[in-house]
């Protein structure tokens, strides 16, 4: 709790009116100190809840998808979908008809991204199958956004 504490000025020459001006003056400025010092102690308070909320842990994976997944704008909402759930990593087309990628995020979100990987896909694509290579949990993550590539 603050309380705010006004001294009364010195009695001198100065007028009345300069006096009161003079209060009003230190009494804004403390009111701007409080404030300052509020919003000083939101931020601390804000900062150490964040510190001590657990964050779940993250991990990594590949992924194929066989079946007509190339030439259906696979790539394109696969990435949407990725950047929908918070996933980064990458995907592509590869050689041999199928889309491949890497994705990393949390357990949660890669459950929900494989699933839809596996059951959804872009509008045209008619999925037969996904393979799920090199799970692995990670301390940091190794990519900043979901990219497509060549």
């Amino acid at each position: 709790f603050f309380f705010l504490m006004i001294r009364r000025p010195p009695r001198s020459t100065q007028s009345r009116s300069s006096a009161a001006s003079d209060v009003y003056k230190r009494q804004d400025m403390m009111n701007k100190n409080l404030i300052i010092v509020l919003v000083l102690l939101a931020l601390c308070a804000t900062i150490e809840s964040k510190k001590k909320k657990k964050e779940a842990p993250l991990y990594t994976l590949d992924f194929e998808v066989f079946g007509k997944v190339q030439g259906v704008f696979f790539r394109k909402y696969t990435g949407i979908k990725a950047k929908e759930l918070g996933i980064v990593g990458w995907v592509k087309n590869s050689r041999q008809n199928t889309v491949v990628g890497s994705a990393q995020g949390t357990l949660d979100k890669l459950n929900l991204f494989k699933s839809w990987l596996e059951k959804e896909g872009s509008p045209k694509s008619q999925i037969k199958k996904l393979q799920l290579r090199n799970v692995k949990k990670l301390d940091v993550l190794e990519y900043k956004a979901f990219t497509q590539r060549n």
